[in-house]
């Protein structure tokens, strides 16, 4: 991998993996490249993402795309953008961001791929990671010490005339997940870095994950200017929004099928656990 020849140097030919601070920094950083985030978001027909102008906050549904445009200036030529999900409140910043039993077990349903002590999590469609990737280049990432899973995509050469480069991000948990998030408002770390790892720039972005985005959007649009949104809930003020996104009239309707679909996989889950603690109770009565 070619060295970064422009105000940062790297005599390393190979990337070198550092350990994520288990603290990380939540403060916006251009840096030498003017780093931002552009998000647009467009779809045909009904919409699963919105953008909150007035909270600063992105809600999507699971598994649907979000796409970011990352700007920046010169070239990019071996630099990397690292995604990492973080809790957004104090209390909860040093524990990393964990799915669900229920969303895990379809990928790992014997959950070995932390059994070892050691993330086997390539081995089981990168079950621990949260964020995800659509880029083919996409590598993930799991620090030992921190706990936290993250995805780095490298960007190429940027298009003739354009100064950005796009992304596409999908979540596989929601923010509601007992035993994952457990409505526990989270931040997306997005990191500009060098071919040896170095932290060159840096935006946050507040992400909500559910089944009626739109709904919860507007839900808390509204008690926001009665003071029930929480201090540390702080994204980025330099986000910017491309308002392409489209508005479906018909939600209600939409979020009662989605949580009905949930509720049957959920229910068809639990009894497949039930019928294999009952075999198991058998097999033991049996020795």
């Amino acid at each position: 991998m070619d060295s970064i020849k422009l105000k940062y140097e790297c005599d390393s030919t190979e990337r070198k993996i550092y350990p994520l601070d288990f603290l990380p920094s939540l403060e916006d950083y251009p840096g030498y490249y003017d780093f931002s985030v552009d998000i647009n978001q467009s779809q045909q027909g009904k919409s699963s993402c919105f953008f909150s102008k007035v909270l600063k906050q992105v809600f999507i549904d699971m598994n649907k795309m979000l796409l970011i445009n990352f700007q920046l200036s010169g070239d990019v030529t071996g630099l990397f953008i690292r995604a990492l999900p973080v809790y957004a409140s104090p209390d909860f910043s040093g524990i990393p961001v964990t799915r669900c039993t229920v969303h895990s077990v379809e990928s790992d349903p014997k959950g070995k791929a932390h059994s070892s002590g050691f993330c086997n999590c390539s081995k089981y469609e990168n079950v621990g990671h949260v964020i995800r990737s659509q880029s083919s280049d996409a590598q993930y990432y799991y620090d030992d010490l921190s706990r936290r899973h993250s995805v780095l995509v490298p960007l190429r050469k940027l298009q003739v005339g354009s100064h950005s480069f796009p992304i596409g991000y999908y979540f596989t948990c929601k923010t509601s997940c007992p035993g994952g998030m457990q409505r526990r408002p989270i931040n997306i770390i997005f990191t500009l870095e060098t071919a040896c790892g170095d932290v060159i720039g840096r935006r946050v972005l507040g992400v909500r994950i559910c089944s009626c985005p739109k709904r919860d959007m507007e839900r808390l649009e509204k008690d926001y200017p009665k003071g029930k949104k929480r201090n540390y809930e702080q994204p980025s003020k330099k986000i910017k929004y491309s308002p392409s996104c489209s508005y479906s009239t018909d939600e209600s309707d939409t979020c009662f099928t989605k949580l009905s679909e949930e509720m049957n996989d959920l229910s068809k889950i639990l009894l497949e656990f039930n019928e294999k603690v009952i075999s198991l109770s058998q097999i033991v009565n049996l020795l």
